[in-house]
């Protein structure tokens, strides 16, 4: 009994490499995007049915589209290191669009990388440090 349990404890979860993405891409979606969400349903009941089916419409959307983004750029040996990658920068977009309530675009994004580290230590607060907790 215990060296069933033993053996139990110590297999790893194997997943393809698409369940991988699904999984990652349906947690961009819904986690990662927390500031597409109050956008795109303020406004809207909580209660109301109609708003739940649109939530889950946009929730199927969102997830497949990001499915389709990140499906080409993995294989099965570079699928973990390019999903943490997209993981963690979302994150902190997610923080920094939240806290200053902002969009990225193109533009800010050459931004960051023109930034010097002066700049940069000026942006690092304790939720940059919750949210990259937090992918981590």
């Amino acid at each position: 009994m215990r060296s069933g349990i033993r053996a139990l404890l110590r297999t790893q979860p194997r997943l393809a490499t698409e369940s991988l993405v699904v999984l990652t891409s349906l947690f961009l979606s819904g986690v990662a995007n927390t500031t597409f969400w109050r956008g795109l349903l303020v406004g809207r009941a909580a209660g109301d049915w109609h708003s739940w089916t649109f939530g889950a419409a946009m929730l199927a959307l969102l997830t497949s589209l990001h499915f389709l983004l990140i499906a080409p750029m993995v294989g099965r040996r570079t699928v973990r290191p390019v999903l943490a990658a997209i993981v963690v920068v979302s994150l902190l977009a997610d923080h920094f669009m939240a806290q200053y309530g902002v969009v990225l675009d193109a533009s800010m994004l050459r931004n960051v990388l023109h930034t010097d580290l002066r700049e940069a230590y000026e942006l690092i607060s304790f939720g940059v440090v919750g949210a990259a907790l937090l992918a981590a």
